[in-house]
């Protein structure tokens, strides 16, 4: 007889990310899921902490850049779009410079404490879409 085996499953709804029937999305959503564990599991190691290094993830919201432009020039898109990811702080959008002022304080030296952590640069849509995922 062949002992019974226990499989863990991924859930991306037990994440907190919408399932989808595509594959770029089930990989999009893996791949956010995979690089978050990294970073909290990754952060308080001697390899980062140690030497004072904190290591953390940002998780943009809708930036404009080349790659959003077209989406954003058609209102129908922009309705789309803004009703899958609300953002009721300074949305819809943010300018690339918002992103890069994150990055720029997160690892500079004025960050003496903050590790391990996805910080959400969203307009608030993360904390809209799943207010009670922590």
């Amino acid at each position: 007889m062949v002992p019974a085996r226990h499989h863990r499953r991924f859930s991306p709804a037990a994440t907190g990310a919408r399932t989808s029937t595509s594959l770029t999305s089930a990989l999009y959503t893996t791949s956010k899921l995979a690089i978050a564990r990294w970073v909290r599991r990754t952060a308080p190691t001697s390899p980062w902490a140690g030497p004072g290094v904190a290591l953390n993830a940002i998780a943009p919201g809708v930036i404009e850049t080349p790659m959003t432009r077209s989406t954003l020039e058609s209102e129908e898109d922009r309705k789309a779009l803004f009703a899958r990811g609300p953002a009721p702080f300074n949305g819809p959008t943010a300018k690339p410079s918002a992103t890069a002022a994150l990055l720029d304080w997160l690892t500079s030296t004025d960050n003496s404490y903050v590790t391990g952590q996805v910080i959400f640069i969203d307009g608030g849509a993360e904390s809209t879409l799943r207010p009670d995922l922590v």
